[in-house]
């Protein structure tokens, strides 16, 4: 996942896992197994999103833990992005939608409605937490996000 805005992806800190509550930043994209910035969109359902969009939980494939919001249910702007055990229901708020965006995708929350961004706009650099803010472009913002596929070794 690459923030069309820095050009930067979404990452872990250092090259190991991550751990439970521990953030999400981002980082000069190194889409390899040899970094942690190789994520999964694992649908939960397929139809069941605004305008029959799917649902996803966003899993990181080094260490399999999910893209998470504090606590249940939604949560205020500005709130960062951790990672938890994936609990791909409703009842957590660990689902996410594309919203197809000019450039991009916001990558919106489900029980809060917000859009996955970067604290600190599109000039954010190196180590930028990932965090939800109230939808919508404005002047250096980075709510777009390029999802590019990245195939699974056999």
């Amino acid at each position: 996942m690459k923030n069309v805005a820095t050009g930067k992806c979404a990452d872990l800190p250092y090259f190991d896992k991550g751990s439970v509550d521990g953030p999400v930043s981002q980082y000069n994209c190194r889409p390899t197994t040899g970094d942690n910035q190789l994520w999964d969109l694992e649908v939960t359902d397929a139809d069941g999103g605004p305008q029959g969009a799917s649902l996803f939980v966003v899993r990181n494939r080094k260490d399999g833990l999910c893209m998470d919001l504090p606590n249940y249910g939604g949560v205020a702007p500005g709130t960062k992005v951790t990672e938890y055990h994936c609990a791909r229901s409703r009842a957590d708020n660990q689902l996410w939608w594309l919203d197809p965006k000019s450039g991009g995708h916001w990558i919106r929350n489900v029980a809060s409605g917000l859009c996955m961004s970067v604290a600190g706009g599109g000039s954010a650099g190196n180590d930028a937490r990932l965090q939800v803010v109230r939808c919508g472009d404005s002047g250096g913002s980075a709510l777009r996000w390029s999802v590019v596929s990245v195939v699974k070794p056999s």
